[in-house]
């Protein structure tokens, strides 16, 4: 599985273009109040599907970073309790299966890597390494590097996981804290971006004859156009500021 990408499937496909459409086609009658244009509206559903899967991908490379602190937490207790690296791993499976459920990225990477070691003897680092080159996180391709330079050079491999673990910790609390201030962020800009929406409903509802030039003349239409515009161009621009990969 590429961390780096999310493809929709055939069914999530249909989800999209439907629901997309549909919002679309309201937003549309909102700033035209014609049925022709905010059909043409619903074209728009194509391009900003690349946007969806964008953010499919980043939610799933968050559930997956979830775990991994999870599983540094349950590595570092294993190991200080004398267990090696690998049941330390199958150990973490079981909590983290109960935990997160047994289809959670975390666990699905961890059956497949104590599979792979088990059944065809594939070193641990081979698959941390894979795991590391997937996921694109920093804090997996560290723990990766340093159980594979221990691996290499005959170190304590134990002793190199719980200070490794431990390390890494303290850094991803750093990255759950930056994670929350955004998030902050991001529901603000949301409020903001929701605000002329919720004006523009309400002069309909109040005022209608008031704004019916916007809906009924050129410069009207070319006035709601720019708006929209606007908006939307603000939006993404706010999404790219915001959208900071930790």
């Amino acid at each position: 599985m590429d961390y780096g990408s999310y493809i929709l499937s055939k069914d999530e496909k249909l989800r999209w273009y439907a629901g997309s459409s549909a919002a679309l086609f309201l937003l549309g009658m909102l700033f035209y109040r014609s049925l022709v244009l905010s059909l043409g509206l619903c074209a728009a559903s194509v391009p900003l599907k690349r946007h969806y899967e964008d953010y499919l991908a980043s939610a799933r490379r968050r559930r997956l970073m979830e775990g991994f602190k999870s599983l540094m937490y349950s590595v570092s207790a294993s190991v200080a309790a004398g267990h090696q690296l690998p049941r330390a791993l199958e150990l973490a499976e079981r909590q983290l299966s109960g935990e997160f459920g047994e289809e959670a990225p975390i666990c699905a990477e961890l059956r497949n890597m104590l599979r792979a070691y088990s059944s065809s003897h594939e070193p641990l680092t081979d698959s941390l390494n894979d795991l590391a080159r997937r996921s694109g996180q920093s804090a997996v391709r560290q723990f990766a590097a340093a159980i594979d330079v221990c691996s290499r050079s005959g170190g304590d491999l134990e002793s190199v996981a719980l200070k490794t673990s431990s390390a890494l910790l303290d850094l991803l609390g750093f990255e759950d804290e930056l994670r929350s201030m955004f998030a902050e962020k991001r529901f603000d800009m949301m409020v903001i971006g929701a605000m002329p929406l919720i004006m523009l409903v309400i002069l309909n509802l109040s005022s209608a004859s008031y704004i019916a030039p916007l809906y009924t003349t050129l410069l009207g239409r070319l006035i709601m156009t720019a708006s929209l515009g606007l908006l939307a161009g603000a939006l993404l621009w706010g999404k790219k500021i915001m959208d900071v990969e930790i």
